[in-house]
């Protein structure tokens, strides 16, 4: 099976997204979040409301200062004719792997270098580490395609790695 398509700001923002809040840095963020708000909870009485709200809005805020930053990122990656994830990727699968190449750069994975696989907005994950992973976007597939990708992951992916995608 070929495939062949350029990665949207859109999609490589779903797959930085979903790696951050597993990063250490989303988990930091995570926590303070959570601890300024159980510091607000706990304090509200000696603070006050205004202060409280204030810092409600100010942690809020401070999470989609990040998320939007991410986004921008994710668009300026993707519209930087000198950065690869600009560029066009064909991706072959086949009973040994997948084969990628992109621009000058290629690359390849055996099936079990595979360590999970994801599906979130409308892309698929194959995740070669914690954070890298080969990028499958549904659109990308036309008419039975979709079911012969989906056909690939379960005959070579185990179940384990691909939990909740189902053909």
């Amino acid at each position: 099976m070929e495939v062949r398509f350029k990665i949207t700001g859109r999609e490589l923002f779903v797959f930085s997204l979903n790696n951050f809040w597993r990063s250490a840095a989303g988990l930091i963020s995570i926590a303070c979040t959570i601890g300024v708000l159980l510091f607000l909870i706990l304090r509200r009485d000696t603070i006050g409301s205004e202060t409280a709200l204030l810092l409600v809005a100010l942690v809020i805020g401070a999470m989609f200062v990040q998320v939007a930053s991410m986004r921008g990122k994710a668009g300026r990656r993707v519209s930087d004719p000198d950065s690869p994830s600009s560029q066009e990727m064909f991706f072959r699968l086949d009973k040994n792997g997948i084969r990628v190449r992109q621009g000058e750069n290629k690359g390849q994975a055996s099936w079990d270098q595979i360590k999970r696989v994801k599906r979130a907005g409308g892309v698929y994950m194959l995740y070669l580490s914690n954070d890298e992973a080969y990028l499958f976007p549904e659109r990308v597939f036309r008419g039975a395609e979709k079911q012969k990708f989906l056909r690939f992951l379960e005959q070579y992916v185990p179940a384990a790695k691909r939990r909740g995608i189902r053909v």
